[in-house]
């Protein structure tokens, strides 16, 4: 008794592999921007994006040194206020952080804008303070530590102070 065994057609479409219906992994989209708020009416400027034409004016107008005692200054306005918002009764953590973070970027800026004309060691030595600068900051940012920003204020003050007194010897000079 042979039985013959047919051999099966292959079918016209491939077989589908196991899970190709199954849902393709997605990842999260960003959430959509949200619109910056609307510029406070009642002061603080008039130009098109809310910024204030005589500040504008002045930092287009400004010499190298001139802008860098401008970035001093806007570093410790914007960290004086993140501490006095610490110190609030009722604390306004966005507005703290907000105050800090514009604080930081300023020290992250006044670090990218070293160069090494002056030499290594004045670069090596104000790069690694900046940092720390910077570190203290992000610290008292994320855990409300007033000592730590405190110390990151006191170290930037006396680098604005340091910087004016160079401006001075530099004028000084020239004249």
């Amino acid at each position: 008794m042979s039985q013959t065994m047919s051999m099966p057609t292959p079918p016209s479409k491939p077989a589908p592999m196991p899970f190709a219906n199954a849902a393709r992994p997605t990842f999260a989209t960003p959430a959509p921007r949200v619109p910056a708020p609307a510029p406070k009416q009642g002061g603080g400027g008039g130009g098109k994006d809310g910024a204030n034409p005589y500040l504008r004016t002045k930092v287009l107008t400004a010499g190298p040194a001139e802008l860098r005692l401008m970035l001093f200054d806007g570093g410790l306005k914007f960290a004086r206020q993140a501490r006095r918002l610490m110190d609030a009764e009722k604390p306004d953590l966005e507005a703290i952080f907000e105050s800090s973070i514009r604080a930081q970027k300023i020290v992250l800026e006044l670090s990218s804008s070293l160069t090494r004309d002056n030499g290594d060691d004045l670069y090596e030595k104000l790069s690694a303070l900046y940092h720390f600068i910077y570190t203290h900051m992000v610290d008292a940012n994320m855990t409300k530590d007033k000592q730590k920003l405190d110390e990151a204020i006191r170290l930037l003050a006396y680098e604005r102070e340091t910087w004016v007194m160079a401006m001075d010897e530099m004028a000084k000079a020239a004249a």
